[in-house]
């Protein structure tokens, strides 16, 4: 309403906006950013697990940001990925259910399908993602396999951008709710021995 509005905004109203010219300094302040959520990743795991946090914001197609990924998790010992960016998919005519982290986290299961040892999750800020209100998913070795005992086809589900309908299947699918920000999309990978208690078992 006008009378929230600054003084000096209430007066370029009044005055009227020139269609050239400069416009008045306004100050600037940055609450947080992506590398801020990464950061927040990096302490919260310091201590438990190894952590890698290359420099560098990740895009391009979300199957190959996945397929890299799972290559590093393959190559590198037990710790936590930590990754952030927004990666892209180019969708069909008729597009199903997801988003570009649920793509991403189900080309991300097919690479992992069968190892006892890694997770990989992929997830919005703003707790949304694509023409859903899931923040993304958090995919096993098990994923790929409790979405086909459902009735599901991994690849299908990929072609057809419905990955969020074989990640509500499978059970891996993670819901926030909105949090009030959004400073990018979170990717993180983690290898760990199997008899290091985490909380979840990827072979159920």
């Amino acid at each position: 309403m006008p009378g929230d509005l600054p003084d000096w905004v209430l007066e370029m109203i009044r005055r009227g906006v020139p269609r050239a010219g400069r416009l008045p300094d306004v100050p600037l302040c940055r609450v947080g950013c992506l590398d801020d959520a990464r950061a927040a990743v990096v302490e919260a795991a310091a201590g438990v697990v190894p952590v890698s946090s290359p420099p560098g914001r990740v895009e391009g197609d979300a199957l190959a940001v996945a397929g890299d990924l799972c290559r590093r998790l393959m190559q590198s010992g037990e710790g936590l990925w930590v990754l952030g960016g927004e990666t892209t998919v180019v969708l069909p005519e008729r597009a199903g259910r997801g988003g570009r982290n649920q793509h991403l986290a189900l080309g991300a299961a097919h690479g992992i399908a069968g190892c006892g040892d890694l997770l990989v999750l992929a997830a919005g800020t703003d707790g949304s993602d694509g023409n859903t209100a899931d923040a993304g998913a958090l995919v096993d070795g098990g994923s790929i396999r409790r979405g086909e005992e459902a009735g599901l086809d991994a690849g299908r589900c990929l072609a057809t951008a419905d990955s969020g309908r074989f990640l509500e299947a499978s059970g891996d699918l993670v819901h926030t709710g909105g949090t009030g920000t959004n400073v990018g999309d979170l990717i993180l990978g983690l290898r760990w021995e199997p008899d290091h208690s985490l909380g979840r078992d990827p072979s159920m």
